[in-house]
Formats: C-alpha cells, structure tokens, sequence
C-alpha cells in the first residue's frame, strides 16, 4: 500500500500542472484502483486553485469538471467540499451546488461534515441567484452549534452569511436578527457590529442602530464614515443623544440632562442639537464657534420631548467646514452664551484632520462670506450682484416669455419671497431664485400635463432644465450643463394650483395653514429685493404663513422642508418617467455618441448569429445599426421622441436595413404589448428573440422593471433571451459624466435571483466590474446578465 501511494502521487505530481479534463479523469480512476483517491484529488484541486490564481479560469475549470463528474461515492468528503469551493470561486455556482449536494446526500458524513456540506451548498446557490434556497442550509449548519471553539467561529460566520443574505433581500428585522446572532457567539468583529448599525438604521430603530455603531467605532475607530453614520443617526434620535449626555454628565448617581443642551456627534455634513424649551418662549439662536470665534448660526426651532422636559431641535449644515477644521482646532456649540454639551466630546469637539486650514476659514467669514444651506462656504448672494443680475436677468425673460406664450404668470416663491418680504434682499444663505406660476387647472392629470408642456417649451426655447417631481432647475445661459446642487447659477419654477374646494397648494408643499383663493393672488405689488424691485403678489405674507408656518419672520439657516409639518400632495407630481423625459429629450439633441458600444459587441459574439433583437432604450440607435450589420432583425424602442427621431436619421445615413423604430413607455403594459405586435415584431415565433437592455434598467424604477419583464414573459411566451448592462450597488459613489438624471443602483446577484425565481430564467452569463464601458475619464462599475427563459433556443457560445 505505501508503494501504491507513492507511485499515485508521483503519477498526480507529474500530471497535474499540464493535466486537461481526460488526463485528470484518467489520474483519478487510476488513484481509485490504487486505493488512494484522496491524494490524486487534493492534488488537482490545489492546481485548479494554482490556475485560477494566475488567471487560466478555463483551465481550472477542466480539472474540476473532472471531479465533478465522478461517483459521489468514489471523492473523499474533504476533496469534493475543496472542489466545490473552488467551483463557485471560478465561476461554476451551479456545478458547485450539485456536487456539495451530492455530498450532503451521503450516508457516511460526521455531522460536522454535514454541516460544511450544507454551508458549500448555500454560498454556491447564493452565488447562483438562488437566495431562498440558500438560507434554510445556513440557518441547518447554524443549528448545529458544536462546543469547540473553532466551530463557534464558524458558526457565527455562518450566521453573519444569513445576515448578509436577509440584507441583500432587504428583510432588514431578519438580517439584524442573524447580525446579533453572529455577534453574540464572536463580538470582536468591528465590521460586524457596523453591519448590524446599517440594518437597524434601514429599519427605522434609531437608537439600537446608534449602539451598534458605537460598538463598531470602539473596536476599530479608524473609519470616519462609521463616526459619520453614528452621528447622523444620532441626530435622528434625541433620546438616544441626550441619555447618552446624561450618562456623561459628572458627578452624582443620578445622571442628568445637561442643562444647557446637547448636541449630537457631529457628522462631515450637519450638526444637529437640542436646547431647552424655555416657557414663554425666548432667545433659541444656537451659534458654532471654530477656535473661539463665530462662524455660523442658526435657531431651535421643532419642538421634541425627553421624559418630562422639553427641547426645542436645531440644525445646521456646515460640510464645508471639514475641509478647514484639522489638528488643534475645536468647534464649540453655545446658546444663550453657554457651551452646549457635544456627544463622547464635551463641550469642545476636536478636529483630527492632520493639517488645520482654521485661519483661511477664518478669513473667509471675515470677508463675509457665509455657509450656504447645503453647507459650502460661499459669498452670501445679498453680497454677490454679479449673480443677483445674471438671477434677475433670467427670472424676467422667463416671466415674458411663459406669460406672452402659454399666458402663465412667474413670480418669486419660497426662500426668495420670504427675502424679499421679510429683509428686501435675498437670504443670504440661499443659493437659487424660487419662482412659482399659479395652473388654472385643479386635477392632478391637468396640473401635471401643464407642467409638462411647460418643460418642453423651455425645452424648445433652447434652455438647459433638469427636472424633478415637483419643480424644474432652469440654468443660467453659459453657466454650464453639469451643475453642482449646491451651486448658485439656476432658478427653479415650481407649480401651484386651487383645490376643488379652492385652497392654495404647490408642488414642493407647505408648513402652515391652506388660505383660500382671493384676487389678492392675481395683483401684484412691488417689493425691493436686493439691486432691484420685483413683483409679489398682493397677499405675499398670507401665502408665507402657509408656506412655513406663523413664525417666518424669525430668520432660521437651518430650517429644512423635510419635516412632519410638511403638507405634500404626490398625486400632483410627475411620475419619474416624465420626469426623466425632458433630460432625454436635451440630452439627445445636444449630445452624439457614434460607434457601438462594447456590451453590443459582447452579446453579438455570444448570441446566435441571426434573429430578432428587441433594443429597450435604443437612444439614437448605435447599437440598433451595429447589431443590425451583424445580421439581426431589429426593433429599436425607447420613450423619448427626440430619441427616435435621431435614430431614424442615424439609421437613413448609415444605409442600413433591418432596423424599425418606435416610441414606447416601457411602464406601460398595453404599449409594451402594442410593441411585441405581429405588425411591429414579426419574428416573434422565432426560436431567436432576444430583449436587450443596455442601461436602461438603472434609468427606471423597480415598478417599472418588474412591469416590464413581467409582460416580456407572458408576450413572447415561445422563450426569448435577456441581454442586461446595468450600474450595480458600487458604481453609486463613483464620479459621473452626466450626474444631472435619475439612476437606480441594482444588486446584480438580487436581480438574477429575481430572474430566477419570479419567471423562471436561467441565467447564462453573470459578471459586474469596471473597465467594461469607460467613456470621457468615466469608469462605471457594471454589471452584464445573459438569461434566458425555456424554449429561448440554444445556450450562447
């Protein structure tokens, strides 16, 4: 026997590094017949390991292909689990689910066996899409629970992977209950308790969330973001922030509030605290000092409860001042002359940045420039009549043109009314013009079809818009396309209407009472409003105690819309596809992208050479005309007619046949089927249709998508094939070329699960990265999705 192992593992030795699938069959049988499979088997899974290390995917493939097709009988236990692992890593889910399933079926196993079987069999089908099949083998091999202590490790890994699993499909009580699992048998993983802070946060548990996240910051306090987190949950719980205060407080058995107040941990962004609700009302300014001197202000306003005692909520965003506070600099909160007490800091928080820019800050403020309300040092525009001009000059060209034109009446609304009535200038932390036109319309249907038509005359006239549910930005001419929110050159127009029982109401909504419809609405007066007059209707003050409410002669920088008091009417807003329909429109009339694109090219080397191809979200075509050449009978289909009509004119000039165009609201079922006709689809009995999605799943809502595929499967119920290319959950956070458009970040591995599970796809091809579609310094992070539903012809090459 000792020389039939060495001569099994002479032979594996000298194979294994050139080995393909039939030389390692070969070896295999043969250390079978010598009564040492186990060697031959460790050896080749170490060489498809080796393989895969150094990038030859294909190789190791080979060599598993081998162990996989063995008797389950005939591969140890260890080797087939090893084999199974190092399957999923190279790409191989599905085969590695069966082969650790066929493990899991033997009688033979150690229950600690078992349990490895169950865990490889639930990451292989998590790799594959296939999450609800995954989660009962964790939560088996979780019950287990054997007493030595690298089994206890185990086991919590095993629980944080049911953690992760609940959280990807957003089952957030669940995932923490996996979380807390995973913590209690290994609490010493930073990274765990963070985990276990972003669900609760997701959940709404304000306070829980804080406490994990002071778990996570006091066992690896290297990560601002975690500080970050803790302070923004922080300022969604006063509880939370003023026991933790009190629990601060020298002195005494009996913790108490600080008397003064208490101010959350500052976040990069705001700061939020809380002051005493004083009887009678009071002095609520609450001022920020950088080294002893004030930089900014702002006033305690909303009104919260901590056990019997009152306090009155404040905020104020200062992100900018991040980028100046560093090493020997602190940041003091006070009111009514006393320092208020900041959260794990006392009454100084110290900035940890290496290197302080204080005195540059410093002198800035000194020049009278002041935080805007999205928190960047900037000129206070009551200062800055460069921009007050290119802002007037604006506002009364618009003003002529919607009244002379659509006989639409613009006048000044919001934060710059409120300047004009209360301090004649701007105020001076704003950033933008509010403007609002009155619809003589009061239905929802008619309110918001008035706003669209609004949008595409601006369109039409030639101006730059982005627009929102609510309002449109309308850009200063030559301010440029890509426009920062927190900057200073756009004017946005909201939309008000009469109810039907004639109330006042706008598009962004109100803080007060609802006034009723008068002529006073209609005539104007006069209002000086920094360098110049403008007008205001008659009952200016009436329509601001609406819009914020009875206490709107008290300056507050940081006062927030997004607020309980808000009253908002969704039914009157647009949809986000009409909303997104102006973009498109600019977009296509201002922009050429010549060439197909690299995931065109991708699917016409993998998918048969002929058939129909469905091009959701064609833009102006490129791809519809390439893949066209390459021999398909395609539609091209997307909601903008500008669109459209680019890839007509594309396609005319390229002399290419084979291509017809047609608007359709993806959203829409009767459109969707309208489309996939025998008049517009005639291939549809083909084996070869193919639905391709290029950047167009992350354009639309979720709704949208699950509408959508649901009629692509009952239409083209012959089986059709899914080419997907879509940003991912990474790519959020990466720099954009074009960042002024709504986009949805999808979880690859839930979207193929989703594929799977509610209409029956298999998926053929699942891979995400970057260095997939770079374009002018831009490097998305992707994902690409070849599925395909029964009957959908051959599997891709």
């Amino acid at each position: 026997m000792r020389f039939a192992a060495r001569a099994a593992a002479r032979v594996a030795r000298a194979i294994a590094p050139r080995a393909g699938s039939r030389a390692a069959t070969m070896m295999l049988a043969g250390s079978e017949r010598l009564g040492v499979p186990d060697r031959a088997g460790r050896m080749l899974v170490r060489e498809a390991e080796r393989r895969f290390a150094t990038g030859d995917v294909a190789g190791s493939q080979q060599l598993l292909s081998a162990l996989a097709r063995r008797p389950p009988a005939a591969v140890p236990v260890a080797v087939a689990l090893s084999a199974a692992r190092t399957l999923r890593r190279v790409g191989e889910p599905e085969r590695a689910a069966a082969l650790a399933a066929a493990v899991l079926g033997r009688a033979d196993l150690s229950d600690r066996q078992r349990a490895h079987a169950r865990v490889q069999l639930a990451w292989a089908q998590e790799r594959a899409g296939r999450l609800t099949e995954a989660l009962p083998h964790l939560a088996e091999a979780v019950a287990a629970r054997p007493d030595n202590q690298a089994w206890r490790q185990s086991l919590a890994g095993w629980h944080y992977r049911i953690g992760e699993t609940e959280e990807k499909a957003r089952h957030w009580p669940a995932a923490a209950t996996a979380y807390q699992e995973a913590i209690a048998l290994d609490g010493a993983r930073a990274w765990w308790h963070y985990r276990l802070g972003q669900v609760l946060e997701k959940a709404g548990q304000w306070e829980p969330a804080a406490a994990a996240y002071e778990q996570a910051i006091a066992r690896d306090g290297n990560h601002p973001g975690w500080h970050e987190r803790l302070a923004q949950v922080a300022a969604k719980s006063p509880d939370w922030a003023l026991a933790k205060a009190s629990t601060q407080q020298p002195g005494g058995s009996q913790p108490a509030v600080p008397a003064a107040g208490v101010v959350a941990p500052p976040a990069r962004r705001a700061v939020t605290g809380w002051i005493p609700a004083a009887d009678g009302g009071g002095d609520a300014t609450v001022r920020f000092k950088l080294n002893g001197t004030v930089i900014a202000d702002t006033l305690a306003s909303r009104e919260v409860s901590f056990g019997d005692r009152r306090y009155l909520q404040f905020r104020r965003n200062l992100q900018d001042l991040w980028k100046y506070g560093g090493a020997g600099d602190v940041l003091e909160v006070e009111h009514a002359g006393a320092p208020l007490h900041i959260v794990d800091s006392g009454a100084r928080f110290a900035f940890t940045a290496p290197q302080s820019r204080a005195d540059e800050l410093l002198a800035r403020v000194a020049e009278g420039q002041i935080f805007n309300k999205y928190g960047r040092l900037r000129q206070s525009i009551q200062l800055d009549h460069d921009w007050q001009s290119m802002m007037f000059e604006l506002f009364f060209q618009l003003r002529k043109e919607l009244s002379e034109s659509l006989g639409l009446e613009l006048f000044p609304f919001y934060g710059t009314m409120l300047g004009a009535v209360r301090e004649q200038n701007f105020i001076g932390h704003d950033n933008d013009f509010d403007t609002v036109y009155i619809s003589g319309h009061s239905t929802p249907a008619a309110v918001r079809d008035e706003f669209r038509r609004v949008c595409d005359f601006l369109v039409d006239r030639g101006y730059s818009l982005r627009v929102k549910k609510t309002h449109t930005w309308v850009r200063v001419p030559g301010t440029g396309r890509e426009l920062d929110a927190t900057l200073s050159h756009k004017l946005d127009i909201f939309f008000a209407w009469f109810d039907e029982d004639g109330y006042f109401q706008t598009s962004y909504g109100h803080h007060g009472e609802a006034i009723q419809r008068s002529d006073d609405f209609f005539a104007f007066r006069t209002e000086q409003l920094g360098i110049r007059e403008i007008p205001v209707p008659r009952n200016a003050e009436d329509i601001l105690v609406q819009l914020y409410g009875p206490g709107w002669r008290q300056p507050d920088p940081g006062f927030t819309h997004f607020a309980r008091t808000r009253v908002l009417h969704d039914e009157f807003q647009l949809g986000l596809g009409e909303a997104n329909e102006p973009y498109w429109r600019q977009f296509y009339r201002e922009n050429r992208v010549d060439g197909a694109s690299s995931f065109a090219q991708f699917v016409a080397d993998r998918l048969p050479a002929t058939g129909t191809l469905l091009d959701i979200g064609c833009g102006t075509g490129r791809d519809a005309i390439y893949l066209a050449r390459r021999g398909y009978t395609v539609v091209g289909l997307d909601r903008s007619a500008e669109a459209i009509e680019r890839a007509q004119e594309a396609c005319q000039q390229a002399g290419v046949a084979g291509v017809r165009f047609a608007q359709l609201d993806a959203s829409s079922r009767p459109e969707v089927e309208r489309c996939l006709s025998p008049d517009l689809l005639p291939a549809t009995g083909s084996e070869n249709v193919t639905v391709y999605l290029r950047f167009f799943l992350h354009s639309v809502d979720e709704s949208t998508e699950d509408s959508l595929l649901a009629a692509l499967v009952d239409v083209l119920a012959g089986g059709f094939r899914l080419c997907a290319e879509f940003r991912t959950t990474r790519d959020g956070s990466l720099p954009k070329v074009y960042g002024d458009h709504y986009r949805r970040y999808i979880d690859e591995q839930l979207f193929a699960a989703k594929l799977r599970q509610a209409w029956g796809f298999e998926i053929e091809h699942l891979a995400a990265g970057r260095g997939l579609s770079p374009y002018e310094g831009e490097d998305p992070h992707l994902a690409r999705v070849i599925a395909r539903t029964p009957g959908a012809g051959n599997s891709i090459q």
